[in-house]
């Protein structure tokens, strides 16, 4: 059987005739398909196809309620548990059967909110971040609003000052390194709408701060390994380059602990935070060690993704951990609960991310609410990596 290639095989002209009716062919063809498709194969009929968007009146009349319990019950507040579960589930599967979207860009121009909030995060996005991120999705969502997730490139404010001044949010929830909420309160030192700043060290006039007690938490968690018998302490850091490393204030507080105790830092190792790239750092360098026997008594990882690679290496490497080489991590992620054994880490509960959304949630819906510092300390949570007795 030949190919049919609607050339003339003598000679070699097109054969135009038969690419028309070939043509011609293929489109009744697919014509017959694309009805079999959209009426028989699905039982719809063109005819039956809503000619109109759905609107609430239509969910309303769908469940036996009235429109403004529909709507009510649709708005995800908290108001909406007055109802009872049937009425509730009621509203909820006619919406769904029915197709309604809520149309938020109406509601945002009759209630002058966008019913947004932005979240601000130096790529890629720390794990702690990630819990913050999680917590707030449940936190907004339980009350109507939307979180949108907005990367900040190479430290750059512009990018949060015109969101802010724009009006596509209603507040905004920055989680960047202190160095770039200074120079966003410098670019906009009374922002139009409720900010929170995630790990400020200090207050900012006009603006919500978390301030962590970071720099304290990494010297009282450094303290348990000193006094568990580490004396060689390293450092590995959640950056590529050795510039940003040392500017890092993780390193800076383990820094200054080792010179208060007469110890020069020491870096291990730089990388991304990645699991992956850390285990393979943390392999290389590791087996250099062992091999000069100069393995460190412990490492402190400015996060926890690097401190699991840096346990994995030791493991694939045959280093007992915790009982020849300790490793610390930072941000309290998720993560560090699954690894085996389970990661010792700095960061904040998740009771404590909690009460700060429920402050800025606070601030959202009351405008008399007044911004204001919050303290939510980091603590250390001790698990497998670390000495039991020291920690």
């Amino acid at each position: 059987m030949g190919l049919d290639t609607g050339v003339d095989p003598v000679g070699g002209r097109q054969a135009h005739g038969s690419e028309e009716r070939r043509t011609k062919c293929d489109e009744s063809h697919f014509n017959r398909l694309f009805k079999r498709f959209t009426s028989e194969s699905h039982g719809v009929h063109h005819s039956a196809m809503p000619a109109r968007r759905v609107q609430l009146a239509d969910v309303a009349a769908r469940s036996g309620v009235s429109v403004s319990t529909a709507s009510y019950v649709l708005s995800g507040k908290d108001g909406a548990r007055r109802f009872n579960e049937g009425t509730r589930r009621r509203v909820v599967e006619a919406a769904r059967d029915l197709g309604y979207v809520r149309n938020r860009s109406a509601r945002s121009l009759r209630q002058g909110r966008t019913r947004t909030v932005a979240l601000f995060y130096e790529a890629p996005m720390d794990r702690f971040v990630e819990r913050y991120q999680l917590q707030a999705v449940r936190t907004l969502r339980e009350r109507g609003y939307l979180l949108v997730a907005i990367a900040v490139v190479d430290g750059e404010v512009d990018t949060v000052v015109e969101a802010i001044r724009s009006g596509m949010c209603d507040g905004a929830l920055v989680a960047c390194s202190e160095q770039t909420g200074l120079r966003l309160v410098a670019a906009q030192p009374t922002p139009p709408l409720p900010v929170l700043l995630l790990g400020a060290t200090a207050p900012c006039p006009g603006y919500d701060v978390v301030m962590t007690g970071e720099p304290q938490a990494v010297e009282e968690a450094l303290a348990g390994l000193w006094d568990a018998g580490a004396r060689r302490v390293l450092f590995a850091g959640q950056h590529r380059q050795e510039e940003q490393v040392r500017s890092d204030l993780r390193w800076q507080a383990y820094a200054r602990f080792m010179g208060v105790h007469g110890k020069e830092p020491g870096l291990l190792m730089t990388c991304a935070p990645d699991i992956a790239c850390a285990y393979q750092q943390a392999v290389a360098v590791l087996r250099e060690a062992r091999d000069r026997d100069a393995l460190p008594d412990a490492v402190y990882c400015a996060a926890d993704r690097t401190a699991i690679g840096v346990v994995l290496a030791a493991q694939h490497l045959g280093i007992p951990v915790p009982a020849r080489m300790s490793v610390l991590g930072t941000g309290n992620s998720q993560d560090a609960e699954y690894l085996d054994p389970p990661l010792s880490t700095i960061g904040m509960t998740q009771a404590s991310i909690a009460a700060v959304l429920e402050h800025f949630w606070s601030r959202l819906s009351d405008d008399s609410t007044q911004a204001s510092a919050i303290t939510e300390r980091w603590r250390l949570v001790p698990r497998g990596t670390t000495p039991a007795a020291g920690l």
